[in-house]
């Protein structure tokens, strides 16, 4: 995470600055929800069998960002407590469609199917 975890700051510092138009003001508290997140992304990816780079964390982690800025409650709640704390609940309705039953996993994977679609287009 220390190769990378400056760049998930700025794409957290970025995003609340797009959406709320200022920027963010967290403690140093948050930075710890910040990682805890970094973290669970980590993991879904590995458990994806994704090679873990600063690419793939730092668009899961915009892609995160963006899911939970789509949910209500949590946009008006928007700090890096509530994200770490509703994670599963925010990856679970980014992936959960009518009739499928789609994992965690399935959201790893989806950075699998958008670099294979990237690397066909390109050929």
């Amino acid at each position: 995470m220390n190769n990378y975890y400056q760049d998930c700051v700025r794409v957290y510092f970025a995003f609340y600055e797009q959406k709320f138009g200022r920027k963010p003001q967290p403690s140093g508290a948050e930075f710890t929800a910040l990682k805890s997140i970094i973290k669970k992304i980590e993991k879904l990816t590995i458990d994806a069998d994704i090679q873990l780079n600063k690419e793939v964390v730092t668009k899961s982690l915009q892609k995160f960002f963006n899911m939970a800025y789509t949910d209500g409650w949590i946009s008006n709640h928007f700090n890096l407590f509530n994200l770490s704390k509703q994670f599963d609940i925010i990856v679970s309705k980014s992936i959960k469609k009518p009739n499928t039953n789609l994992t965690l996993k399935d959201y790893a994977n989806s950075h699998k199917a958008w670099e294979e679609l990237k690397s066909n287009t390109q050929n």
